[in-house]
């Protein structure tokens, strides 16, 4: 038996055009508990992804008087310890990057459920460091982690379910949103990822076709208020990554230039 300690990487992000990070639901990372880094692993491999995004309208009258976005956020992974040692993990899932330990993080109701079983999960704050261009100093940015502990048994697969609510914002209430996940990490993972499918449902087709301006990468195809991408055999790169750019119509200043809506008629779904 060997004691090592991992973690996944696991998250959807959506920014506003001001704020462009995020990350994903694919990647191994050390935990020395104290931050978190990026590393590779040449035992446990991504057999398959699936995730399910669907997206709405809500209205909080105590921080807003038009409807504001947020999204529902199931993941579904089935990993494989390729090994015939039992592996054991803290496994990471990474809120947004925020510029205060004041923000609150835009991810609630995050549940990990493992075999069927619901684990606990604890929250950590990862302190990180940027370069700030204009002043050529470093200042301190801050992230959430969602963690918790489990083991990979050898030579077996093991199925991680991760739900949540994530919390569209825009702050002045008109910037376009972004939809961003990144499939790139899932090169961390032993080998590619045998299949992955990433579905972006909107409340019906005529919400979809007044909000999207722009899909990538190529691939995707559409039915009717649904966007999805089936991958196999994937080695992802940040081409890969999955990125929707919708407008934020809560509100409708004179004079906002609009970005033009990918829908019309003719337009190519590719």
């Amino acid at each position: 038996m060997i004691n090592r300690k991992f973690g996944v990487i696991a998250a959807m992000v959506v920014t506003t055009l001001i704020v462009c990070y995020s990350y994903s639901d694919d990647s191994f990372v050390a935990d020395y508990g104290r931050t978190v880094s990026p590393m590779k692993t040449n035992e446990i491999s991504m057999v398959e992804e699936e995730v399910i995004i669907k997206i709405e309208d809500y209205v909080d009258n105590k921080i807003a008087v038009f409807p504001l976005r947020r999204a529902h956020v199931k993941c579904t992974f089935l990993f494989k310890n390729t090994s015939d040692k039992l592996i054991k993990a803290t496994v990471g899932f990474p809120g947004n990057k925020i510029s205060e330990p004041k923000y609150s993080d835009p991810i609630t109701n995050f549940i990990t459920v493992i075999e069927g079983r619901k684990y606990r999960t604890n929250v950590k704050r990862e302190t990180l460091k940027r370069k700030n261009k204009s002043t050529d100093e470093c200042c301190e940015t801050y992230r959430n982690w969602y963690v918790w502990d489990m083991a990979f048994p050898p030579n077996s697969t093991v199925k991680v379910e991760n739900s949540y609510l994530h919390y569209l914002s825009a702050p002045s209430g008109y910037e376009p949103f972004y939809l961003n996940y990144e499939l790139s990490t899932g090169a961390n993972w032993k080998g590619p990822i045998g299949k992955a499918s990433i579905k972006v449902i909107y409340k019906n087709a005529a919400d979809l076709d007044k909000r999207v301006c722009d899909i990538k990468p190529k691939g995707w195809i559409r039915k009717q208020n649904q966007i999805i991408w089936n991958f196999e055999n994937i080695k992802p790169t940040l081409a890969d990554n999955i990125i929707i750019g919708e407008r934020n119509i809560g509100y409708d200043y004179p004079g906002m230039k609009h970005r033009p809506l990918l829908f019309k008629s003719n337009a190519p779904n590719q």
